[in-house]
C-alpha cells in the first residue's frame, strides 16, 4: 500500500478537517496506489466469477477458445458505460470509493470486509448505476470500541475554495444526519453482507453483535448516533490547498448544524486529474485480468 500522510489539520466551525496526501511524483508511490486500487477492481465479483462461468464448461465440451471469448464478453458487458459527463462516471465513483476505504483504513482504524462491499457485490443489472445510499460504509475498530463509519466521497478539479463538491458534499451529510432509516438500512444491508463471510474469529462475531445490537437500538436518534463516525469525505487537485493550508472547502460545515455528531472532516489533496486517472485506472486493471 503507498504512504499517505497527514500533511496538517485544522479547526473549521467546531469540526476537525485532517489534509492528506501520497507523494505521487514518486514513481514507487504512485505504483502502490495504482496496484491497491487496480486489486479492488479485480476483487469485483462479476469478474471473479467469470472464470467460473467458463470452468462450467467441463471436458470433453471445453473449448480454450470459446471460454476465453466468453471471459473477455463477460467483462465488456460488466463494464460501466463512459458517462459524456465526467463527474458522472460510474468508474470515476468506484475509484473515488476506494481511495476513500484505502485512507480511512490506513489513517482511522476503519475495516472494510469485501462480503459487505456494495461495489464488490454488484451485480450486472446495476453495473451503469451509481450505487445506492451512501458511498462508504465500513466498521471503526478503534480504542477498543465499534463504531459503524457513514462516508461520502465527492472528487472536484475546481480552483475556488470552496468548491462546488463542497456544498453537494454537505447535503449528502446532512440527509445521513436526518434520515435515521436511511442510516438503519445501510446497518441492516451491511449486517446481511458480513453473514456471508466464513470464519469463526472473534472479532467477525463482536462485529455482528455490535450491528445487530445498533439495529436493536436505531430507534432511539442519541442511541444510534453515538455509535457511528461521519467521513464527509474530498479529493481535491488544487495546490492553494497544501500551499496555503486551505481547508475553505468546508466553510459551511457548521458544529451547530450536527450536533453530538462524531464528524471528522477529510480532505485528499490529489494532484493529478482524478477523471482521467479513474478511467485509466479501471482500464488496466481489466487488461489485467
Amino acid at each position: 500500500m503507498p504512504t499517505i500522510s497527514k500533511s496538517f489539520e485544522s479547526q473549521v466551525n467546531g469540526f476537525t478537517i485532517s489534509v492528506f496526501e501520497v507523494d505521487i511524483l514518486s514513481d514507487e508511490q504512485l505504483n502502490l496506489l495504482k496496484t491497491y486500487l487496480k486489486n479492488r477492481i479485480k476483487k469485483i465479483r462479476l469478474f471473479r466469477e467469470a472464470d467460473q462461468y467458463a470452468d462450467l464448461l467441463s471436458p470433453p465440451n471445453l473449448n480454450k477458445k470459446f471460454s476465453r471469448e466468453l471471459k473477455q464478453r463477460i467483462k465488456e458487458i460488466c463494464t460501466p458505460r463512459e458517462h459524456k459527463i465526467k463527474w458522472f462516471d460510474v468508474r470515476r465513483s468506484i475509484i473515488t470509493e476506494f481511495m476513500a476505504q484505502l485512507l480511512l483504513e490506513k489513517n482511522y482504524k476503519c475495516l472494510f470486509f469485501e462480503e459487505a462491499d456494495k461495489r464488490i457485490n454488484i451485480t450486472p443489472d446495476q453495473v451503469d448505476k451509481h450505487a445506492p445510499g451512501i458511498d462508504v460504509t465500513g466498521i471503526q475498530n478503534q480504542y477498543s470500541e465499534f463504531k459503524f463509519v457513514v462516508c461520502e466521497v465527492k472528487a472536484s478539479r475546481q480552483q475556488r475554495i470552496p468548491c462546488d463538491s463542497a456544498a453537494a458534499l454537505l447535503e449528502d451529510m446532512q440527509k445521513a444526519k436526518d434520515d435515521k432509516k436511511r442510516v438503519t438500512r445501510e446497518i441492516l444491508q451491511y449486517l446481511r453482507g458480513m453473514n456471508n463471510l466464513n470464519t469463526d474469529s472473534p472479532l467477525f462475531k463482536q462485529i455482528i453483535e455490535f450491528l445487530a445490537e445498533l439495529i436493536q437500538v436505531s430507534d432511539s436518534f442519541e442511541l444510534l448516533y453515538d455509535r457511528l463516525v461521519f467521513f464527509p469525505f474530498l479529493i481535491r487537485q488544487n495546490q492553494e490547498i497544501i500551499e496555503e493550508k486551505n481547508t475553505g472547502d468546508f466553510i459551511n460545515f457548521k458544529k451547530e448544524d450536527f450536533p453530538a455528531l462524531n464528524m471528522n472532516g477529510v480532505i485528499w489533496s490529489f494532484n493529478e486529474n482524478i477523471d482521467d486517472f479513474s478511467k485509466t485506472i479501471y482500464e488496466e486493471a481489466l487488461n489485467d485480468l
